[in-house]
């Protein structure tokens, strides 16, 4: 059986299946970027603290952020009307959250370093590495997400275009 005239975006589904593949990627790389690191410490300096409680707090954030990405996933894949919105929740709350990533443990680091350079590697360099790798995907599933096709494959309703290939 061959359906006539245009189809239904393709767009959410791929971002869903992908968004599957990617959350819990997400989940394990900052289990690997944050516990990781901080467990490798026994005890940190206390000047080295604040950025501590970051790390942690960016962990947390991370988890409910790709709860969040893995139930948009599952939406965009079932075309409901909810994925755009949550992709695009997903897409800004992870955009800044890598910026936050990138900037926040430069204003937290101690200004004196000292002997501390594996707590530099593993606080500030490594964050900042994850937070460049990070920022990608949320900008490329909230542009697609965003797009009127992929909002019309979503709304349950049928598009213009549809609707004119039945009567054309």
């Amino acid at each position: 059986m061959y359906a006539y005239g245009p189809q239904r975006s393709a767009i959410p589904r791929v971002v869903g299946i992908l968004a599957l593949v990617f959350a819990p990627i997400g989940i394990f790389f900052s289990l690997v970027f944050v516990a990781g690191p901080v467990g490798d410490h026994s005890s940190v300096p206390s000047e080295w603290t604040a950025l501590v409680t970051w790390l942690w707090v960016t962990f947390v954030a991370s988890i409910v952020l790709f709860g969040l990405h893995l139930t948009g996933g599952i939406l965009a894949v079932m075309y409901k009307r909810a994925a755009p919105l949550l992709m695009s929740l997903y897409g800004i709350l992870g955009i800044l959250l890598a910026l936050g990533r990138v900037a926040v443990p430069f204003a937290l680091m101690p200004k004196d370093v000292g002997g501390h350079s594996s707590l530099m590697e593993d606080f500030v360099y490594m964050q900042i590495g994850y937070g460049v790798l990070a920022v990608i995907w949320p900008i490329i599933a909230l542009a697609l997400m965003n797009t009127r096709s992929s909002k019309t494959a979503c709304s349950g309703q049928p598009s213009a275009q549809q609707v004119a290939g039945v009567f054309g």
